[in-house]
């Protein structure tokens, strides 16, 4: 890591100050300078077009979300879809055969687990939900087969937190969720990323 890595510190700080506290033009001059801050805070990332590709289309995932129109919500999430699949080609070449029956079986478990908990009204707007999560559980699954604990946490900090982006449009009523999507987002992208920095030593 560089001492970019303080940078980004520095801009999560700022935006989740500014998510508790509802400042909007501070959350969205912190928001879409999160991922860029962060990917760039690894050495390893700058010569990786894969993950460069990643926190490109992470950052423009960021920028369209935080619009409330629901055309610039779908944008965005076709953005982070895409930078999933990035992420994939990348976590592939650390799968652990091994593991990789268990980690299925957990990523089953884990859309069982959004199935019957959240999943509630079958509208197509939820299965739409439905489908983004089974692209954020690949996530979950390539991590957990390659063996690491560090990734693992992370890619379920990654798939809680838009479990909660999930449930805080269908619940107004869940507290603080602004502040809960945002923290679990960004130490879950710090934690995938720290992972993968930790195999490569």
């Amino acid at each position: 890591m560089n001492n970019l890595i303080y940078v980004f510190i520095l801009i999560s700080i700022c935006n989740l100050f500014a998510v508790s506290k509802k400042s909007l033009n501070l959350e969205i001059c912190s928001k879409v300078l999160l991922m860029p801050t962060l990917f760039l805070s690894f050495a390893f990332v700058t010569s990786n077009k894969m993950l460069l590709a990643v926190g490109l289309f992470y950052t423009l995932g960021d920028a369209l979300l935080l619009s409330r129109k629901f055309p610039c919500f779908m944008a965005g999430a076709i953005s982070f879809l895409i930078g999933h699949i990035f992420y994939y080609t990348q976590l592939v070449q650390y799968i652990n055969w091994s593991y990789l029956p268990f980690a299925v079986l957990a990523g089953i478990l884990f859309l069982v687990y959004y199935w019957h908990i959240i999943f509630k009204d079958k509208r197509i707007l939820n299965y739409l939900e439905l489908l983004y999560i089974v692209f954020v559980d690949m996530l979950f699954v390539l991590s957990f087969a390659a063996g690491s604990t560090v990734m693992t946490l992370g890619a379920y900090l990654f798939a809680f937190s838009d479990i909660l982006v999930v449930k805080s449009k269908n619940d107004e009523s869940v507290d603080n969720s602004d502040f809960k999507i945002m923290f679990t987002y960004i130490l879950g992208n710090f934690t995938l990323l720290y992972g993968q920095f930790l195999m490569l030593k």
